[in-house]
């Protein structure tokens, strides 16, 4: 059984992911863990002030993610590739390569799949910025999943 590492923001670009993890594993009996990151860090201010504040916005946001991912694996589970398959949902409110490297120690990963679609500069341009990080900086192999790629079996 393969442990499968999919990170998602729930766009388009991360279903597009998910749909070619499904198609490259569709013979193999996997777990899918589907992790949703907070970037709460977007959220914090260096006064103590608003540390209730930062706990209320961290509840919130948890809570949407955790009704988000259980709506995403409704919506694989309509796609008959899922099949063979188990999703377990995951939620972090971390930085976004720290919040992998975790997942990628507890849960015993073999592959992180993520899609990308581009930030800015020119490596950004290619591949993104969390992609980026991510296979820079992660002992794990990572498929990058390019925005608009349709899955096609190796030769």
């Amino acid at each position: 059984m393969k442990n499968i590492l999919v990170p998602t923001d729930f766009s388009d670009n991360s279903w597009n992911a998910i749909e070619y993890a499904l198609s490259f594993f569709k013979d193999t009996i996997s777990n899918f863990y589907l992790l949703h990151v907070t970037a709460l860090s977007n959220y914090v201010g260096g006064e103590p002030v608003l540390v209730p504040a930062i706990d209320t916005i961290e509840v919130t946001l948890v809570k949407e993610a955790k009704t988000k991912l259980l709506n995403l694996v409704k919506k694989i589970k309509l796609n008959p590739l899922s099949a063979n398959h188990n999703f377990i949902t995951i939620t972090s409110s971390d930085y976004f390569v720290d919040a992998i490297r975790k997942q990628i120690i507890e849960k015993k990963i073999d592959l992180v799949v993520m899609g990308t679609k581009g930030a800015s500069g020119l490596k950004q341009v290619i591949i993104g910025s969390n992609t980026g990080d991510l296979i820079t900086k992660v002992k794990c192999p990572v498929l990058v999943v390019p925005e608009k790629a349709n899955f096609r079996a190796p030769k």
